[in-house]
């Protein structure tokens, strides 16, 4: 291959100015070729650096030079065609000065679809002008089609179609075209067409020649084929009823024997642009069954120009002076080298080069993204304080952007500038405005983009009115919970239990347009045979539509399957120990730590017990414990022995596992505190006392003392029978002699139930009441009165009048043995203390 200098001067430089339009790339070029001829040669204008897909190149018409569609003229005369890949965009020109105009992929040997327009959805035939019937055709024996041979009988969802390049059926090449279909038709010796594909659009005259090759054969049933040229006037790669076409071919039968090449003529009515090659697929059910199946391959396309001339340097010249440039790109390169090639028909080829320098030019940003808070047509609380959003806005040469942004209530007021965020806070105006508006324009310090704006309402805010009003609930296992809420504006209600919508049984929900309540039954919705306790929160989700705005409100709603009452508002809180297991061999330590400060009960007394510990050789993993701090008010004191007053406070031990804790455990010892100080009064010492309530008795423990801190006295009794209800009994008295904190004598409630039970004996008459019985608990409670460390267990009952073996009463020899006991007791106690001083 040789190379003649072609350009006899440089091409000029072009200066652009960024978006600028479509302009000349050089006015004055001189074309000198050895031959003068290029036929069957070329002309490429190709962006040589830089280049990006905003790069366009086109030829125009220009004096003696035409351009129509994809093919050049000179004076009438078809002179070359411009590339259908090549075409001008993406920065490369090629226009080939052949016989042959070139067509997008038409032989296929991309290996697969590309610029075809495929079809697998083809619904049939409906007697189109060009339908033909089967029984049209020599191969058909007479009568065999269906009553309306000119309509297709596809059988719904039934007959599948594919398109495909393959290779195992060619005509020449690497690759052919396969359109398939199978399936069934209803009714026998009907039709069914499909898939149809059209090609890419090209510029073909009067005359020009077409060629092609196609093959066909039955997979199932007999073919029915068609091949056309039809002229798409508005380029939409459809092919409408009413554009022209030309039919190159249509054949029934079981297979063509081979390649079949096909010739055709373009006539005058399809001659023009954006001709298009359209090729169907059919098949006929020859054979009556119904089953179908054949296929079309199609390869080798050609057009040929029938009226051509060869082309000269001056025609070449003109060409190359009517291409034209164009960019739109916002942020362009600004510095492009483009080349033009030429070969002639001696197959010489040379090239010159130029430069596009191209002025940029800022450009104001693009409009912001549509506001998403709020939204056009919705409303905001009145005083409400929001988040305005947009959507972010892009500047075309990456300038910083910020944002101007503006609000209407009656007049504009800027409420943001420069911005440099695609959102800002607001409070809405408080005033009687019932509408309102925000826009926002970005900017890059120098030129503002149009405005995105909404329009939106502005209500009062939503009033809530919930019960409970207390946001902490406690209810026992057995008990049931309304929720309730009321909105002052129309709204939908959502209720929740910790976080997932309620469902399954034991509650019921009643909505209306501005409330809702939620009743939940605890031992329904619960369902639980070994239920302990658990907490739930019990949430509502109010929406109101107009102001796209969800409100939430919650309860902490804490359920206890509780011991030592019925009614959860008896119980101020619970405490959940934190369980400590040291095992030793087979045998485990557990020793739980309920220390608690936070909440008081109706006394203002904090949780009194300290600790729990226990013993078992069984495996205590995962156990729970739970204090219940219980209303004292709620003790059934008749028979018990003490009176309310009496109290300090009243608790509930429970376990998660009462089996272990109470018949697979030992060891069992209570730690629990006093306060020292309580209503001015001084803690008696040997008040204190633990009465724990078993199987309806209450049983005495007398602590031992452990510590003293200022504050607080702290206690522990030994071996409890089990853990279930327990109260705390202790008494404060401001008189120093009998109140001593170091008072180590006659326990006080001994003394006290001494004092009064004397007292009341010296003043009851008689009266018929039974004997007491021997085992009474002030018998049992006077057996160890010296020792206030020895723990004692009684069972309390009531007083009862002693009589003789005759039914005489003996109150008075009683009482005075009582007072002989007690005056004994009295000096002993003394004696003690001299000798401790």
């Amino acid at each position: 291959m040789s190379t003649t200098p072609w350009v006899g001067s440089t091409l000029t430089n072009v200066s652009y100015v960024e978006q600028e339009g479509w302009k000349k790339l050089d006015t004055e070029v001189t074309v000198s070729s050895t031959t003068d001829n290029f036929t069957d040669g070329y002309l490429i204008v190709n962006i040589t650096d830089n280049s990006s897909s905003y790069d366009a190149l086109r030829v125009v018409s220009n004096s003696s030079l035409n351009v129509s569609g994809n093919a050049l003229y000179w004076d009438g005369n078809r002179i070359g065609t411009i590339d259908n890949t090549y075409d001008g965009s993406n920065g490369i020109l090629r226009i080939d000065f052949n016989a042959v105009a070139p067509l997008s992929n038409s032989n296929f040997e991309t290996g697969d679809l590309s610029n075809w327009i495929i079809n697998d959805s083809y619904t049939g035939v409906t007697a189109q002008e060009w339908v033909e019937s089967p029984a049209d055709d020599d191969d058909v024996p007479d009568g065999n089609v269906d009553a309306d041979p000119l309509y297709d009988d596809h059988r719904a969802n039934d007959v599948p179609q594919t398109a495909s390049v393959q290779s195992s059926t060619i005509y020449e090449g690497s690759y052919a075209l396969r359109l398939d279909i199978d399936g069934h038709v209803d009714g026998g010796y009907g039709t069914a067409h499909g898939p149809l594909v059209i090609s890419t659009g090209f510029t073909a005259a009067e005359n020009d020649s077409i060629t092609l090759n196609w093959y066909a054969a039955d997979s199932g049933d007999w073919y029915d084929v068609y091949g056309f040229i039809f002229r798409d006037d508005n380029n939409d790669g459809v092919w409408d009823d009413d554009e022209e076409y030309q039919k190159l071919f249509h054949d029934v039968g079981s297979d063509t024997g081979g390649w079949i090449t096909t010739s055709a003529n373009v006539s005058s009515n399809v001659a023009g642009s954006n001709v298009r090659f359209a090729f169907l697929n059919g098949n006929y059910d020859a054979s009556g069954g119904q089953a179908i199946g054949s296929y079309l391959c199609i390869d080798g396309i050609v057009l040929e120009i029938s009226n051509t001339m060869a082309v000269n340097d001056t025609m070449v010249e003109s060409i190359i002076e009517n291409i034209e440039y164009s960019n739109e790109d916002d942020n362009p390169e600004v510095l492009k080298n483009y080349s033009i090639t030429l070969k002639e028909s001696n197959y010489d080829v040379d090239s010159n080069t130029a430069v596009i320098n191209i002025t940029p030019v800022n450009d104001a940003p693009g409009v912001p993204g549509n506001i998403t808070n709020p939204l056009d047509g919705y409303s905001v609380a009145r005083g409400d304080t929001i988040t305005v959003n947009w959507g972010n806005a892009t500047d075309p040469e990456s300038d910083e952007i910020y944002y101007d942004v503006w609000f209407y209530n009656g007049t504009w007021t800027q409420i943001g500038s420069m911005v440099n965020t695609s959102s800002m806070s607001f409070t809405m105006p408080s005033d009687n405005v019932t509408e309102a508006k925000f826009k926002v324009y970005a900017n890059d310090t120098l030129l503002n983009s149009s405005e995105v704006n909404v329009t939106f309402g502005i209500l009062d805010a939503p009033e809530f009115t919930y019960t409970p009003a207390n946001q902490e609930q406690l209810t026992t296992y057995d008990e049931e919970l309304n929720f309730t809420i009321e909105s002052t504006l129309l709204s939908s209600f959502e209720w929740l239990v910790d976080g997932s919508p309620i469902s399954g049984s034991g509650f019921s929900i009643v909505n209306t347009s501005n409330s809702s309540y939620c009743l939940i039954n605890a031992s329904q919705y619960i369902n639980d045979s070994d239920f302990f306790m658990d907490s739930y929160n019990i949430s509502v989700v109010v929406n109101n539509a107009s102001l796209r705005r969800n409100d939430t409100y919650s309860w902490d709603w804490t359920v206890t399957e509780s011991s030592a009452t019925d009614e959860g508002e008896d119980i101020s809180f619970i405490v959940n120990g934190s369980v400590n297991t040291t095992s030793y061999g087979n045998e485990s330590y557990v020793r739980i730590n309920t220390t608690y400060d936070d909440d008081l009960d109706e006394n203002g007394l904090n949780c009194s017990i300290t600790f729990v510990e226990f013993n078992t050789t069984e495996n205590p993993s995962g156990i729970l414990l739970k204090v219940e701090v219980v209303n004292k008010t709620s003790i059934n004191v008749s028979g018990a022995g003490f009176t309310h007053d009496d109290v300090y406070q009243y608790i509930d031990i429970g376990f998660s596992n009462e089996t272990l804790v109470n018949n697979d455990s030992y060891s069992r010892n209570i730690e629990f505190r006093v306060l020292d100080k309580l209503n001015g009064g001084s803690l008696v010492i040997n008040s204190v006392a633990l009465k724990h309530l078993k199987t309806g008795v209450w049983e005495t423990y007398t602590p031992t003392k452990l510590s003293d801190d200022g504050t607080y006295s702290y206690f522990v009794v030994y071996n409890v029978s089990g853990f279930s209800p327990f109260a705390v009994l202790a008494d404060y008295s401001s008189s120093s002699s009998t109140t001593s904190n170091d008072d180590d004598g006659l326990p006080y409630y001994l003394r006290k139930q001494l004092l009064e039970q004397a007292s009341s004996e010296e003043t009851e008459e008689e009266s018929p009441e039974e004997p007491v019985n021997a085992e009474s608990s002030f018998v049992e409670n006077s057996e160890n009165t010296e020792d206030i460390d020895t723990y004692q267990v009684t069972s309390s009952s009531s007083g009862d009048t002693i009589k003789d073996d005759d039914g005489n009463t003996l109150t008075m020899v009683f009482s005075g043995i009582i007072l002989v006991a007690f005056m004994l007791l009295l000096f002993i106690w003394k004696k003690k203390k001299d000798e401790e001083q």
